[in-house]
């Protein structure tokens, strides 16, 4: 028997690894600009004045706490003082673009009139309308300090080469910087979405923005954001966002009832649900206190009033009194008078806050959980850090003032 042989057919040669071309899809967006203008940096300080039965007293409106709730009003209050200062003292020359990062910098299109904004006084009618009914913030002035940074003060908007060094620790970062606030302008100043740590969560309470979970959370939907200075093509240095989409897990800020209708999510009670029939006991105590504890919350009845949880009592709000002038008075009472509040939960605990001198007791159903309080990640128990957890990149739009 006769067997045919072939030879099998010669394959072509495999293509180099440094000639094969494969195609990508990036999160990188290319940022242009018209031409080479010039920006001007500014430092900012504010700071409050106000007097006390130990004499005069200052804050720095820049610095405060660190939580994420407290993070945004201590933003959302330097802004309006900026803007106050702005009809104030007039510093803003008439074709000029000013971007603010809503605490310490201020970038300019043009140079501003450093002798009408070096010291800015806000006081009397001028005090932002916001501010009129914060029980500290009415009283007293503002002074405001806009001046040149010591160093690169004057920059190219396009002048990427500043911004690229190999020595790690003397890099300049003033560009990368400007294009993250600038980057961030329409989305602050429309408040369309939360900023901080470097992320823009939406502020859209639909389903756009957020979406319902159980234990009186939301998971809310946004955009982590970088600006980069990137090798383009031919070689060529070019700016750059660097967007991947976000989700994260923050405390519901939305329920109609306050901190009490989150408790009631919480507890898993029915809607119908009478407020004698919701009870905090020791089968759920714990999961209360958990929840509480740490938790940025603020007055319904007087918003700008804010504070941090330290705390539950054992005893219900019914139990408790505290020293008023030379008599005890009821917390409950208290609340009921001062500020005509019916208290629907007299057998739920208080929740404390530690004031500079004294505990001070307010009852769960008159607070509500203030904007921006991230839920605590599990592996920092400590702080209340943000948990996201990366998607695939969607894209996201933002327009920003013209330099």
């Amino acid at each position: 028997m006769s067997e045919e042989l072939h030879a099998a057919s010669k394959l072509k040669p495999t293509e180099g690894i440094a000639s094969r071309k494969v195609k990508l899809t990036t999160n990188h967006f290319t940022l242009s600009f018209k031409s080479s203008k010039p920006v001007y940096r500014y430092d900012v300080a504010m700071v409050h004045y106000m007097m006390t039965k130990d004499g005069e007293k200052s804050r720095d409106m820049c610095k405060g706490e660190r939580d994420d709730a407290a993070i945004l009003e201590r933003q959302r209050r330097c802004l309006v003082l900026m803007e106050a200062a702005k009809k104030v003292a007039h510093f803003t020359p008439s074709k000029s673009c000013c971007v603010y990062d809503n605490s310490k910098t201020l970038f300019s299109s043009e140079k501003l009139l450093e002798n009408q904004c070096a010291q800015i006084r806000i006081e009397g009618e001028h005090i932002p309308d916001g501010f009129k009914n914060h029980p500290k913030l009415k009283q007293g002035y503002f002074f405001i300090e806009i001046t040149p940074v010591s160093t690169n003060h004057k920059f190219t908007i396009d002048d990427l080469k500043s911004g690229v060094s190999d020595d790690l620790l003397n890099t300049d970062h003033t560009l990368r910087q400007f294009y993250e606030i600038l980057t961030n302008a329409y989305a602050v100043t429309n408040d369309s979405h939360m900023v901080f740590y470097g992320n823009l969560y939406d502020n859209d309470k639909g389903e756009s923005g957020r979406k319902k979970l159980k234990e009186a959370r939301n998971l809310i939907f946004g955009v982590n954001k970088g600006a980069r200075i990137i090798e383009g093509s031919s070689s060529r240095l070019v700016a750059a966002l660097v967007l991947d989409s976000k989700k994260s897990t923050f405390f519901d800020d939305a329920n109609n009832k306050g901190l009490a209708g989150n408790i009631r999510d919480l507890l898993g009670s029915h809607f119908n649900a009478q407020p004698h029939e919701v009870v905090i006991g020791d089968h759920n105590r714990k999961t209360v206190v958990t929840y509480l504890k740490d938790l940025r919350v603020y007055c319904r009845y007087q918003e700008d009033r804010d504070f941090v949880i330290a705390g539950v009592t054992k005893e219900p709000i019914e139990d408790l009194y505290f020293e008023y002038g030379s008599t005890k008075t009821s917390v409950m009472d208290y609340h009921k008078q001062a500020y005509n509040t019916k208290i629907l939960y007299p057998h739920w605990p208080a929740v404390i806050m530690q004031g500079p001198r004294s505990k001070n007791y307010f009852p769960i159903e008159v607070l509500g959980v203030s904007k921006g309080s991230a839920f605590p990640s599990p592996s920092r128990p400590q702080g209340r850090w943000l948990k996201p957890s990366t998607t695939a990149p969607r894209g996201r739009t933002f327009a920003s003032p013209r330099f």
